[in-house]
């Protein structure tokens, strides 16, 4: 009966053992964790501070020598084609100047590089949809777009900033002047014309064919205009029909009488 008694005991005192060790162990890992992830991350953010300085627009040799002395790492960001600065101008940086830095940050610089000249498209009488996607492909950038009435038809591009062909960096910008239709129509002279030269002139001036009818004449050209609905020259504020009256041979007409 002791006996048993003693080995009770004994096993109550491994498992005590034991279970001290399982939470030893479990504290340990979690006091760990605590001190690495946490503690130690806090203590080095309060590391020294400065205010970052600005090196935009110096060259990329004083601007990594500046952020060195200031116990920064300049790092070479993206090139970027600027025509009217010297290659490896600083163009931009991250983090912004006038932010406060842990000292030893890498600071990232954009620079400038000439790159090459392409000629710009010719963007007269395209639509601005296609437009606007030409010039994307060139790499262009539209700085200003104003819709004004003109001569040509709505949402086409009438007058473009820069001139097409003329040789420029990408990243160009253009101001662009979109049509939004005419704004008065003048009714071209039609008497005199063939029909076939009538109906196109119609529709070159922006107007609508209308009723066309005939009346008998065989001192003309058959399809000859003889009238016209509405006068030469006349201005209008709406598009307006145009009707026609031309000429047509008489099938019962002879020389003889």
């Amino acid at each position: 009966m002791k006996k048993n008694k003693n080995k009770s005991m004994i096993k109550s005192k491994l498992f005590k053992l034991f279970f001290f060790l399982i939470i030893f162990s479990f504290v340990s890992v979690i006091s760990a964790l605590i001190i690495n992830y946490i503690v130690m991350p806090a203590i080095e953010d309060k590391g020294d501070e400065k205010i970052l300085l600005s090196v935009t627009g110096l060259s990329w040799e004083k601007a990594a020598s500046l952020l060195n002395r200031e116990g920064f790492i300049p790092m070479k960001g993206k090139m970027r084609p600027v025509w009217n600065k010297k290659p490896f101008t600083i163009l931009n940086q991250s983090p912004k100047a006038g932010s406060k830095v842990k000292m030893g940050r890498r600071v990232y610089l954009d620079m400038s590089t000439t790159g090459t000249k392409i000629a710009f498209p010719n963007l007269i009488g395209t639509t601005e949809r296609s437009a606007r996607i030409n010039l994307e492909k060139q790499n262009m950038i539209i700085d200003t777009i104003y819709y004004r009435y003109s001569d040509k038809p709505r949402d086409v591009v009438f007058w473009q900033s820069v001139t097409a062909n003329d040789k420029v960096f990408p990243g160009t910008k253009v101001i662009l002047k979109i049509s939004l239709g005419l704004s008065k129509w003048v009714v071209p002279n039609l008497i005199d014309m063939s029909k076939k030269d009538a109906i196109e002139a119609i529709k070159n001036a922006g107007l609508q064919v209308g009723k066309i009818t005939t009346s008998p004449r065989n001192d003309l050209l058959e399809n000859t205009v003889l009238s016209q609905s509405i006068s030469p020259n006349t201005k209008l504020y709406s598009r307006q029909r145009i009707n026609l009256v031309i000429s047509k041979f008489l099938s019962n007409y002879s020389d003889d009488e």
